[in-house]
């Protein structure tokens, strides 16, 4: 009676949500004042896409196998100038400019798991709680609509 009135959910460690096919991962990327690679290595349930600052690098089906994209972040020119998008070229109070990388998953199965994403490693490694990706889910989509 205590736990129904305190209103809690108990024996469940998370949040409940509604479910859903499809999520995207977001992670700013501080730009560098040095050129720098990153072989992205991750495994999804779903079908992933990966965009750089609204440009898609990537596209792959859903696999049992890791998907391995190469990165490249160039030098910024100066304290506010990205080298790879001239998108902050007349810019010359931000001092924080970056880069978003963006991993959008689908798991086109009617009755599948819910997308999910791991990277084991490197910089945008996900085994470790560094607050460097952020998540939101998306209603539902029917299968008609993703193809």
């Amino acid at each position: 009676k205590k736990v129904k009135e305190a209103n809690l959910n108990v024996w469940y460690p998370g949040l409940f949500r509604a479910p859903s096919n499809h999520v995207q991962f977001r992670c700013l990327v501080q730009n560098s004042s040095s050129s720098w690679r990153e072989r992205l290595r991750l495994r999804a349930v779903g079908n992933v896409t990966v965009m750089l600052d609204d440009n898609e690098i990537y596209r792959g089906k859903a696999s049992d196998e890791e998907h391995c994209i190469d990165l490249t972040f160039q030098k910024r020119k100066d304290a506010d100038y990205n080298l790879l998008h001239d998108n902050h070229k007349n810019d010359t109070n931000n001092e924080t400019s970056s880069s978003t990388l963006l991993v959008d998953l689908i798991n086109e199965e009617e009755e599948g798991e819910p997308p999910a994403m791991l990277i084991q490693d490197g910089y945008f490694a996900t085994t470790i709680d560094n607050g460097k990706w952020q998540w939101r889910s998306q209603k539902k989509k029917k299968k008609e609509e993703n193809e």
